[in-house]
């Protein structure tokens, strides 16, 4: 499940009523198709197999049905405050030498305690109209050390005391949270344990071409409007790969129809996921824990969210306040390196030729199966397709695969070139994973574009 970043004009406005009468529609047996859980016949055998490491394909996630944490009870929605990279940093620095800290002590003071204090103090401004956009750190700190006091936690208290007294010898830093908005919040005693459910992610679905032709008209109204419009986001449940009728796509609007885990806001170290899993013979989205809650603390999860623009991948600071916070809640995939073998090995004509050669053959060969089937497209995006673009999607499939392969050498030699210009000691083994992983999220974001494609393309066979 990946969230989508999506502008949307306010629902107030009388021409996108308009848009929304006539969208909003969608074909219900198209998405009840693409929801429905397939499972493989042979399901005992390979979910024994990925889990001896054998089977690569994702098959789906069983799981029975559960119930949602209880708002009020377990969970509470209210307003919650984050700090950016740089805050984080400033903490770290005013922490006083002389109290003995290891680096993760440190790290575990800012990301559990005072982010958990913090979110309690701004509590009481939720619903109250005058919410501030910042908020200072120092009754915070000062809180932190009244508690430490009052339980004989010396150590706590003593670290406070100096970060207090540095604070106010360095006046010209600002030590403030800034404001993410509405967000989710434990409130159960005794926390939440490992691997528990917390919600299902909940909206109106569309299938892939519904929900661009969405955009296409919500983007017309923009250019004539000027409203300006709020962000908002959006989800992607992708069918797992191996189920039996294959991987498929639809986006999931909690705009007008949603529940809290719309609110669930990012984390670059989170406390949560959100999965696919299949419940009563039909995909959900639901966010379980990935390790334990405590009461008090934020409910978090990784947006996953990719943009293609540097600006605006840096102007979405993050503000999840972790020792490995990415700066950013958008992943940035708009490098060179990431195209390089695209633009080498499968220009325009490279294209057209692959798809003349399959509206010539226009069958279907076993190879073509195979293919597919390692790309985990099967009936439920395929049905129904004239053969020359079955055969042609298999030509692409080929070639997403070859460029998983060479793509990783040309992100490794990029990032090399790009961190020697900043750092003299560089984890070679470190930089080749990562270049693995980010060919894999290549891979992923290719059969993403080809799903949106066949979609589209479907709808008029």
């Amino acid at each position: 499940a990946r969230m989508t970043k999506a502008s949307l004009v306010p629902p107030v406005t009388r021409k996108y009523e308009v848009i929304e009468k006539y969208l909003i529609v969608a074909d219900e047996e198209e998405v009840q198709r693409k929801m429905r859980v397939a499972l493989p016949d042979d399901y005992s055998e390979k979910l024994l197999s990925q889990k001896n490491g054998t089977e690569n394909l994702e098959i789906p996630e069983v799981k029975d049905y559960q119930r949602r944490k209880v708002p009020g009870d377990e969970v509470l929605e209210q307003e919650v405050y984050g700090i950016d990279p740089y805050t984080h940093n400033l903490l770290r620095d005013i922490m006083p030498a002389d109290v003995s800290l290891s680096s993760a002590d440190k790290h575990t003071f800012i990301e559990e305690l005072l982010l958990n204090t913090l979110n309690k103090q701004v509590r009481d401004f939720t619903g109250s109209g005058n919410t501030p956009m910042v908020y200072p750190l120092k009754p915070v700190i000062e809180e932190i050390q009244k508690s430490a006091e009052e339980s004989g936690d010396r150590r706590t208290a003593k670290m406070c005391l100096g970060m207090l007294k540095a604070m106010r010898s360095r006046p010209e830093h600002n030590y403030v949270a800034y404001r993410k908005g509405l967000g989710v919040v434990c409130n159960k005693k005794g926390g939440f344990g490992m691997d528990d459910f917390v919600i299902e992610f909940f909206g109106e679905v569309y299938p892939s071409w519904r929900w661009y032709e969405k955009q296409d008209g919500i983007k017309h109204i923009q250019n004539n409007s000027e409203d300006q419009a709020p962000e908002f986001y959006n989800i992607m449940l992708e069918r797992p790969k191996g189920d039996r009728d294959g991987y498929d796509l639809v986006f999931v609007d909690a705009m007008h129809k949603a529940n809290y885990a719309s609110r669930i806001c990012h984390s670059c170290n989170p406390n949560c996921e959100a999965k696919v899993t299949a419940v009563d013979g039909q995909y959900q989205i639901g966010v379980y824990t990935v390790r334990p809650i405590a009461e008090g603390e934020e409910i978090t999860f990784d947006y996953n969210s990719v943009t293609e623009s540097k600006e605006e991948h840096e102007a979405s600071v993050c503000l999840c306040g972790s020792q490995v916070c990415r700066g950013s809640y958008l992943n940035f995939s708009g490098e060179g390196a990431f195209e390089k073998v695209l633009m080498e090995f499968h220009g325009v004509l490279d294209r057209h030729s692959l798809l003349l050669q399959a509206c010539e053959a226009n069958t279907v060969s076993q190879q073509d199966l195979i293919d597919l089937g390692r790309a985990g497209l099967g009936t439920c995006l395929l049905a129904g397709l004239p053969g020359w673009l079955v055969a042609y999607t298999a030509q692409l499939v080929r070639f997403i695969f070859f460029e998983r392969q060479k793509l990783p050498n040309e992100i490794f030699k990029h990032n090399m070139e790009e961190k020697r210009q900043f750092f003299t000691d560089i984890n070679m083994d470190s930089e080749r994973n990562d270049a693995e992983v980010q060919a894999e999220g290549v891979l992923n974001s290719r059969l993403q574009h080809l799903t949106h494609t066949l979609d589209k393309v479907g709808n008029y066979f």
